[in-house]
């Protein structure tokens, strides 16, 4: 599929194959992960600490792919691919419900006039435009999320008191 819709020079098909391919790979995904994920950790969380690390780690990409179609071969499958096949239905509902309350957190901080705050919040914005087609696998788009968060409370408590 996707080899033919680099053939094509017409954009819209391109677009489209590529839509459906992406979301063919997430369904596939809830077919073989079950409700309740297989990898509990493995691939949102144990990946990013062994990149930082220099470890050697599980390729999310092949991983995915040799589960699927039984070929180690990279596969994209949207934002919640990769959650539902560490946590299931469980972590779909929570980890994009922690995602937005960061998000939101930055957004009313960078309302009120901080642009510390919108700095931040134009980086979550541009982690999760990547993430909406892989998903939150890559480790270096962590950094944040999760460096950021201690800031949250120095920032509000700054704009409480310049106001």
């Amino acid at each position: 599929l996707m080899s033919r819709a680099g053939a094509q020079t017409d954009i819209w098909y391109i677009l489209i194959s590529r839509a459906g391919f992406t979301l063919y790979s997430l369904s596939l995904i809830i077919k073989s992960f079950g409700p309740w994920g297989i990898s509990y950790g493995k691939v949102l969380f144990l990946n990013p600490i062994l990149t930082i690390l220099g470890v050697p780690r599980l390729l999310i990409g092949p991983f995915l792919g040799s589960v699927i179609v039984g070929i180690p071969s990279s596969y994209t499958s949207t934002f919640i691919g990769p959650i539902w096949a560490d946590f299931g239905i469980i972590g779909v509902i929570l980890l994009p419900l922690f995602f937005g309350t960061i998000t939101g957190v930055y957004y009313n901080l960078a309302v009120r006039g901080s642009s510390v705050s919108l700095a931040l919040y134009s980086m979550i914005l541009s982690c999760m435009l990547v993430w909406i087609e892989s998903g939150p696998v890559h480790p270096y788009l962590y950094i944040p999320f999760f460096l950021t968060v201690p800031i949250i409370p120095l920032i509000s408590r700054r704009r409480s008191v310049g106001s």
